[in-house]
């Protein structure tokens, strides 16, 4: 898979307000080549792949995007950043689960989504 070693979570931990995780970056990913070889960002499907990921890991289950209903970039991650944290809330609705999440660099706020997921029948 093509984001294999892209990130990893180094720490999760959840109750019933919502769920949170620590996800260390790999600077030296190749998806960084073409997005942007001078001046690498990180992809916004890729940040939206790691929330993903967060949510599955949450649930423990395969997840897969319904819809979207908010995506809003408010800041560039760049490689070098290395350390996001996930915020995410997660509320089921007949095996669909609506999301609230932000993805943050310290105290900043880079991206907010809300999307709706549903389990993934790959």
């Amino acid at each position: 898979m093509i984001l294999d070693n892209f990130f990893s979570i180094t720490a999760f931990s959840g109750n019933e307000s919502g769920y949170s995780a620590v996800i260390k970056l790999n600077p030296e990913h190749p998806v960084y080549q073409g997005h942007f070889p001078e001046q690498p960002v990180v992809p916004g499907v890729c940040t939206m792949h790691i929330v993903k990921t967060c949510a599955e890991k949450a649930i423990g289950r395969a997840l897969t995007y319904a819809y979207v209903a908010q995506c809003r970039y408010i800041a560039i991650i760049t490689p070098d950043m290395e350390q996001l944290s996930v915020c995410l809330q997660l509320t089921e609705q007949a095996e669909r689960w609506l999301l609230n999440a932000e993805v943050c660099v310290a105290e900043t706020v880079m991206m907010r989504l809300k999307a709706e997921l549903i389990l993934c029948k790959c």
